[in-house]
């Protein structure tokens, strides 16, 4: 799964799972456009997430 958000914060220890893993990356939403159109992200909520952004007129796939 992924998650987008534009405010970071300090880390809060987390507990994960022993399965779990955990990366984060800091990419441009034209950059996670890319890799969603070319099929390299395959997340279905980030995928919502950027339709939404695009039909709400807050980013544009120009």
């Amino acid at each position: 799964m992924f998650f987008f958000t534009d405010e970071v914060g300090e880390n809060l220890n987390q507990q994960l799972e022993d399965h779990e893993k955990i990366i984060v990356k800091k990419i441009s939403i034209h950059e996670c456009f890319h890799l969603v159109k070319e099929n390299q992200l395959q997340d279905s909520e980030l995928c919502y997430a950027l339709l939404q952004a695009i039909l709400k007129g807050f980013i544009s796939i120009d």
